[in-house]
Parts: structure tokens; sequence; C-alpha cells
């Protein structure tokens, strides 16, 4: 997670990975991270950030010419937010047409009710306040 850091540091790009390629150790870092700004409650936390996207804000609309450029500009604001709390996390993707997920469903990383340290997984669910 360091070299990550530093590249960010250093200005380049950081290199989003496939969920499914995460090392423990970037997975472990990206859960931290999430974990981090839902205990926020200002305009960098989870419930506003998850607002902006849904309840209570819906500012998205993916019925619209723009929703690709939203979501690029959504998510790359999700992801700085992130990275004030964790240097050098990204957000990972996740091709939903690959074969592990026409076998097994939503990649582990997500679906897992505990994280690897026994602890609940945050991505796989959270409230939002209104």
């Amino acid at each position: 997670m360091q070299a990550n850091a530093d590249r960010l540091a250093a200005g380049s790009v950081a290199l989003r990975k496939n969920i499914y390629n995460l090392t423990p150790d970037e997975l472990a870092a990206y859960r931290e991270a999430v974990q981090m700004i839902m205990q926020r409650s200002d305009n960098k936390g989870f419930n506003y950030l998850a607002g902006i996207h849904g309840v209570p804000q819906f500012l998205c609309e993916h019925h619209q010419w723009d929703w690709l450029p939203w979501h690029r500009a959504y998510l790359y604001l999700f992801e700085q937010c992130l990275q004030d709390q964790m240097p050098g996390v990204t957000i990972p993707w996740w091709d939903w047409t690959c074969a592990d997920t026409h076998t097994d469903g939503i990649p582990p990383a997500f679906a897992d009710a505990t994280a690897a340290v026994g602890q609940p997984n945050p991505l796989l669910q959270s409230s939002i306040q209104i």
C-alpha cells in the first residue's frame, strides 16, 4: 500500500484494480478507509456521499445523457474522501460479466459478512441517516 501512497504523493495516477486481484492488505486498507468515512458526519462522510447518489439528495440521473461522466466525477470524489483517511487506497472495480461472477455471484470482498479479522464487513451494508 505504501507504494501506491508514494505514487499519489508524487502526483501520479493510482491504478484501480479488479476486486479479485486485490492483495489481502489492499482489501483490508480499502475496508478500513470505508469504515473510517462511515464514522464521519461531515461532507466527507459516507452518509453525505451516499446521499449525493441516492437518499436523500438523488442527484444521480441514470436515464440522462451525462450519467457516465457524472459517475466518474462522483467516484473520484468518493475516492478522494477515502484517500483523505487512508492515502493510496483506490476504489476497486468489478466486472459483473466475468466467469467468477456468473458462478459465484457478488465477489466475497463485498458479500462476506465479516472481514478477514472477524470484524463486520463494511462493504456489505450500511445505514443511511435521513
